[in-house]
């Protein structure tokens, strides 16, 4: 692959297979994806890549039939034929470099977002398969689905780079590409920010200083999910802090009877329920919360704190105004 720049370039010239007198200058950039041996031209937003048909053709059964099709009237530029995409620049060359050169895209690697959102798109949209793929197990790596992909996660960002803004994006990608299992989590992530009313209001400054934003609608469900959470952590998972935990009628409060123990389960659940308020519904058992608390306590607390865990995540979809995740997921394919 050789690189050209856009500055001082000549000028390409595109003629048209059936009007070969016609010589009409188009102000056309060179693209970094180009290949001097290539026979093929693709042209997204006045920008042009040179490219092979049968890679392409190889690797979207779209592309395959689009190249099937009669070559009459059919543009050429520089003695090759010209295919015309509506889609961004940047997701093109995204989608040509892959299919080009996949080998560069280790799935070990980290990728940019909008490699993996250029992946989605352009994989679902010409039906390349491993661009799908690649791009729906980087999204759900990082999003995921089940409780066990959670709870396997070794890090915060495993394949896609943080950026600023980055969970909004996504969910504007989810509704747009239909991807709707990374819904849930990407929507607690939101809702469990530190800075949570500021951020969903006022959104987050991308690193090219634009803003990513949740609509209006999306706004409502973090809104409405984190007080739902809020509301379930304190009934539920630090439900056996609650003096009515043991006995069923309040009389005891703790197996061992003793008064440190009550007192400290009591002072755990105020740390847990009041401001700032956190979401740790998700969370695993934190060690910490043991401190003077005996050790039956302790057992019932792990037990009923797991079992919350799971129901909660059970549960997430709906704390969100969302279908239940068998639903969700239906939509996991193109």
């Amino acid at each position: 692959m050789s690189s050209s720049g856009a500055d001082g370039q000549p000028a390409l010239k595109r003629t048209r297979v059936n009007e070969p007198n016609q010589n009409d200058t188009v102000p056309l950039r060179h693209s970094d994806v180009w290949f001097d041996d290539g026979n093929l031209m693709v042209i997204a937003e006045s920008t042009v890549f040179k490219v092979f048909k049968g890679q392409l053709a190889k690797a979207s059964p779209i592309f395959h039939d689009m190249f099937g099709l009669s070559s009459s009237g059919v543009d050429l530029l520089d003695g090759c034929p010209v295919v015309h995409l509506s889609d961004s620049v940047e997701d093109v060359a995204v989608m040509l470099r892959a299919v080009h050169q996949w080998q560069n895209y280790r799935y070990q690697d980290l990728q940019s977002f909008t490699t993996v959102r250029a992946f989605l798109r352009m994989g679902k949209k010409y039906s390349i398969d491993f661009l799908w793929e690649d791009g729906l197990r980087r999204l759900q790596s990082d999003f995921p689905p089940t409780l066990q992909c959670y709870e396997g996660a070794i890090s915060d960002w495993i394949t896609i780079e943080h950026q600023p803004g980055i969970t909004y994006d996504v969910i504007s990608l989810c509704g747009e590409i239909g991807v709707l299992s990374c819904l849930p989590f990407a929507l607690y992530v939101c809702a469990s920010e530190n800075n949570f009313q500021n951020s969903i209001v006022a959104g987050w400054v991308r690193d090219d200083n634009s803003v990513a934003k949740l609509t209006p609608e999306d706004q409502v469900r973090c809104f409405r999910g984190r007080e739902r959470l809020l509301a379930f952590q304190a009934e539920e998972s630090f439900g056996w802090l609650h003096p009515q935990d043991y006995g069923g009628n309040g009389s005891v409060t703790c197996p061992s009877g003793a008064n440190l123990c009550r007192v400290a389960k009591l002072e755990l659940f105020a740390r847990m329920t009041s401001p700032p308020f956190t979401l740790r519904a998700l969370d695993a058992w934190d060690e910490t919360w043991e401190h003077e608390i005996c050790a039956g306590c302790i057992e019932v607390g792990k037990q009923e704190f797991e079992d919350n865990r799971k129901t909660a995540w059970d549960r997430l979809p709906s704390f969100f105004d969302l279908p239940p995740w068998s639903e969700l997921k239906s939509g996991d394919s193109f």
